[in-house]
């Protein structure tokens, strides 16, 4: 994570001019980040560090997000496709909380509303791109083609982030299954990965 900080600083002052209150922000989630990975270490980390962990990983969310919704353009944005990915977000976040054996009290719902500020930022990007498929292609014409592939980015940067604390909370609250480690650690650091590049691209 250190590295991936370093990198992003590097790209900032290299490439970018106008990047600075995104850079700022930025490095903060990603810093969020890292103290979080620290709380989580170890195989059966516990519960004060947990909550730590979790509320770190909540704050630099938060600041996704506001990087996000201070990028896009939603002045394209249609009202069916987005109603539709809601609904099918909210669905499946009622799906992976009820099976997640999740613990009563304030971890559970620390963690639900995570649940929910995590895969808002890959609902998002989703309404974006769908929406840009639904507009008209006069309208598509005035749409820079490389914003699609930024959208794309993000979009599984928080696809990945989501599946990796998914995998992280089934682990921790039920039991651990072959390569489960290994696929939380891969996804997690290729979400970080995807999140930052489709931010410093923009």
């Amino acid at each position: 994570m250190p590295l991936l900080m370093l990198t992003v600083i590097l790209c900032a002052v290299v490439e970018f001019h106008s990047f600075y209150f995104r850079l700022i922000l930025l490095l903060s989630a990603l810093f969020f980040g890292w103290i979080g990975d620290i709380f989580l270490l170890g195989s059966n980390p516990s519960k004060t560090n947990f909550v730590k962990g979790v509320v770190f990983f909540l704050i630099g969310h938060i600041l996704y997000l506001i990087i996000i919704f201070h990028m896009y353009d939603f002045s394209y944005v249609t009202i069916t496709p987005t109603i539709i990915i809601c609904l099918l977000y909210l669905v499946g976040i009622f799906l992976v909380l009820s099976k997640a054996n999740l613990p009563k009290g304030i971890l559970g719902k620390l963690i639900a509303i995570y649940a929910v500020i995590l895969c808002i930022s890959s609902c998002v990007s989703l309404v974006t791109l769908t929406s840009y498929f639904a507009i008209s292609p006069q309208i598509q014409l005035h749409i820079e083609s490389f914003i699609i592939i930024k959208i794309v980015i993000l979009f599984f940067g928080g696809l990945l982030f989501a599946i990796s604390d998914s995998v992280l909370c089934f682990i921790t609250f039920n039991k651990r299954f072959k390569h489960s480690d290994t696929i939380v650690m891969l996804t997690y650091i290729l979400a970080q990965f995807l999140l930052a590049l489709g931010i410093c691209i923009w």
